[in-house]
């Protein structure tokens, strides 16, 4: 099973790579003045890792991430259940949620617990030192072309 530093190198190439394919297409002129702007108060290089921070995980107020609470989603130990608003009234499968949630984030696969769907919902379990980022990636994103709603699951009581 690859460790938190092993799946964190990973998003960072898969990340870098997608940079490269922008920066070989060449059409973000656009943005150019943003950045300049940006640049006479703040160091360029932290405008760039601003810029693919919000990319990649979106902007969030900082109320907002201090309520994202995983403390009872219902999940074994180290791990988070999440809630996503589709279920087998969408045809969804198991693989089509390991698929998207590795593909989408960059975590691996095999790294996703259990994952149970029901009619209109579904549970899955993500390791909790990714399941924020699986939150702000997936909140934007669709399966089998359904927008979907991540959040954390409410645990029982």
């Amino acid at each position: 099973m690859p460790t938190s530093a092993d799946i964190l190198e990973r998003q960072k190439e898969v990340l870098k790579t997608r940079l490269l394919q922008v920066l070989m297409q060449g059409n973000f002129a656009d943005y150019h003045s943003i950045v300049a702007d940006l640049s006479a108060e703040y160091d360029p290089m932290d405008v760039a890792a601003a810029a693919l921070k919000f990319a990649q995980e979106g902007y969030k107020e900082k109320a907002a991430e201090e309520k994202s609470s995983f403390e009872n989603t219902g999940a074994e130990e180290g791990m988070v259940r999440l809630f996503f608003n589709v279920g087998r009234a969408q045809n969804i499968r198991p693989e089509d949620m390991v698929r998207t949630i590795a593909e989408e984030t960059g975590i691996p696969g095999n790294t996703i617990g259990l994952i149970n769907i029901y009619d209109k919902f579904t549970f899955v379990e993500v390791p909790e030192d990714v399941a924020e980022k699986v939150l702000a990636v997936m909140h934007r994103n669709t399966i089998k072309g359904y927008r979907i709603n991540v959040e954390p699951a409410k645990g029982r009581n």
